[in-house]
């Protein structure tokens, strides 16, 4: 009984401890459009919040989506480039779904 309340315990501990994921980083092919991926969880059984950050230049933009996985990295986040200015950020969640972040600049 005593080790089954340090076991809980400790899981309750873990599991209250934010996390937060590596970066993920990708350019398009001339360097002038960077999108960095990275994702915080509050708690172990909530999903993640991860966010797509652009720098374009003198424009950066940020935005946050939920994603509903173990982990976020390169497993299940994908850049899809369709030329210089325009990329879709692919999250795939636990269930298989697919979420996508459409990022276009325009010159």
């Amino acid at each position: 009984m005593k080790y089954l309340i340090l076991f809980l315990l400790s899981l309750l501990l873990i599991s209250c401890s934010p996390r937060k994921s590596e970066i993920l980083q990708s350019q398009s092919e001339d360097k002038e459009l960077k999108i960095q991926v990275w994702g915080e969880q509050a708690f172990l059984f909530e999903p993640w919040k991860v966010f797509v950050a652009t720098d374009y230049g003198l424009e950066k933009d940020t935005v946050s989506t939920e994603l509903h996985a173990d982990v976020v990295d390169a497993s299940n986040v994908q850049f899809v480039w369709e030329g210089n200015r325009t990329c879709v950020v692919n999250l795939k969640h636990q269930d298989g779904e697919i979420s996508q972040v459409p990022i276009r600049y325009r010159r």
